[in-house]
């Protein structure tokens, strides 16, 4: 709605999520470049910095290119996320619980949405779309803060 309402056409939000949706394949695709090339905590964090800001030019931006901007920078951070946090968890899960134990967290994940969503669609009706991620970019903060993964130190 953010980006409906400050006039960006239907057509081209299709297009600008087409985009989005292509720029995570081709990044899922490159996964394993990414982890030799970059460590875990280099990956988490910068993810959510990415995210951060994204967030971040969707709140102040007066402009629609750098609002859109915004919104996929902050749907690339987040979406980028996953498989880093999913790959080491599915490492430690027996085999034979895997399926059962990855499907509860899916369902838990999307019970916790609907009050989430809920709460989010209230906020944009009685304050705006602006608002809502204005509260989004500051529980983003707060959890960032609160779960930083710290670098690894290198000893010798």
């Amino acid at each position: 709605p953010l980006l409906t309402e400050q006039g960006l056409p239907i057509w081209v939000l299709g297009l600008w999520y087409g985009v989005y949706q292509l720029g995570l394949v081709l990044s899922y695709t490159q996964l394993q470049r990414l982890v030799r090339r970059f460590s875990f905590p280099s990956i988490a964090n910068g993810t959510v910095v990415v995210a951060l800001v994204g967030l971040g030019l969707c709140v102040v931006s007066p402009w629609l290119w750098l609002t859109t901007l915004g919104a996929w920078l902050a749907l690339m951070g987040t979406g980028m996320r996953e498989p880093f946090f999913s790959a080491p968890l599915n490492e430690q899960i027996p085999s034979f619980r895997r399926a059962t134990l990855l499907s509860q967290v899916g369902f838990l994940k999307s019970v916790a949405n609907i009050p989430a969503l809920l709460f989010a669609g209230w906020m944009a009706a009685r304050y705006g779309t602006v608002a809502v991620m204005g509260v989004a970019l500051i529980m983003c903060l707060g959890t960032t803060f609160a779960f930083w993964v710290p670098s690894e130190r290198k000893s010798g």
